[in-house]
């Protein structure tokens, strides 16, 4: 009987926990990230505003150095039968 009441009470504190807590904990978190991303666009409006106008400007990332193809020398081999 112990049991069971104790289940009764940890599904009615998570049933709780669930509907009333978790979305304020949610709410929050999802501010926070908010006002992460308008300081990052405010920051980027920033930078934005040191072009003049007319002038053109290209943003690219450099390209990784490729490998040159010099990996060695082929060598033909041929396979040996064991008979």
């Amino acid at each position: 009987m112990r049991f069971i009441v104790i289940l009764l009470v940890l599904y009615l504190a998570f049933k709780i926990i669930g509907k009333y807590i978790m979305p304020l904990i949610f709410k929050k978190a999802v501010s926070s990230i908010e006002k992460k991303m308008r300081e990052k666009q405010g920051q980027q409006a920033y930078t934005d505003t040191n072009v003049k106008e007319g002038e053109t400007v290209i943003d690219k990332k450099p390209s990784p150095k490729k490998n040159s193809k010099d990996v060695g020398e082929y060598i033909d081999f041929e396979e040996l039968n064991d008979e």
